[in-house]
């Protein structure tokens, strides 16, 4: 979490307004690890949320022996993949080459993903919410931060 939180500083993006109700490691940030909410920004008029939305439906497949070795359905914003999925790959970089199909090991079969959203609230009333083409928190931040700007 403090790689994460200097990386944004280093690029002159305030962290101290941030709440996180997730911990996200630096080799973590793609959307497909977690579910719900993830970060809280907080500014003088406007409370934004970043949340991870979405169905996962997800398979893990043994390259050598084509078995399936893991299957999540997450409906409920979760993040249960992460959970899950710690057991077998460990970064972002290897989740992609699963997904891509040029992980040593596996293949990752992704059915269905999420997508980071923003939910923006003023006087606790949701005035405004919109989709991050984004795949990593860090991107979203920074792109939040610029919208703030």
């Amino acid at each position: 979490m403090k790689e994460l939180k200097d990386k944004l500083e280093q690029q002159n993006i305030q962290t101290d307004h941030i709440e996180w109700s997730e911990t996200i490691p630096e080799n973590k940030q793609l959307h497909y690890w977690y579910g719900g909410e993830i970060c809280t920004l907080t500014t003088n008029d406007k409370t934004m949320t970043i949340e991870a939305n979405g169905d996962i439906n997800f398979r893990l497949v043994d390259k050598k022996t084509g078995r399936e070795l893991l299957y999540v359905k997450d409906k409920n914003g979760a993040g249960t993949l992460a959970h899950e999925l710690n057991t077998y790959l460990s970064s972002d970089d290897e989740l992609i080459n699963a997904i891509m199909g040029k992980h040593e090991k596996y293949n990752a079969i992704l059915l269905d993903g999420n997508w980071y959203e923003c939910m923006i609230y003023q006087n606790d009333t949701l005035v405004d919410s919109f989709a991050f083409d984004d795949d990593k928190i860090e991107d979203c931040i920074k792109n939040l931060n610029d919208y703030l700007d």
